[in-house]
């Protein structure tokens, strides 16, 4: 199980409020279904890319900026790079207790 996420579930700032916090619920949700399908061998894990690229960051006058400032990647290149997770059979997940 893949669950998307954003770094806002990591790091707070103003100005979104609900937007990050959603990202936090996303984050503990991650961390309890991992412990809860463990035995079941269900791996979970969470995908918290930084600034893509979307309309959703480029329409956000508080954001827009950043993007002159650097190259943030496709939506699809997150995609993709999330296609390869199921597949790596040296991937496996840290389990919190």
């Amino acid at each position: 199980m893949i669950i998307m996420s954003s770094i806002s579930g990591r790091e707070a700032y103003a100005g979104d409020p609900v937007y990050i916090a959603t990202k936090w619920a996303q984050v503990g949700l991650s961390h309890a279904l991992r412990l809860e399908l463990l035995e079941a061998g269900i791996r979970v894990t969470i995908v918290e890319p930084g600034l893509s690229d979307t309309p959703l960051i480029r329409d956000n006058p508080k954001v827009a900026p950043w993007l002159s400032e650097c190259e943030p990647p496709r939506a699809e290149d997150v995609a993709s790079a999330v296609t390869c997770i199921p597949a790596s059979r040296t991937w496996s997940p840290s389990v919190r207790s």
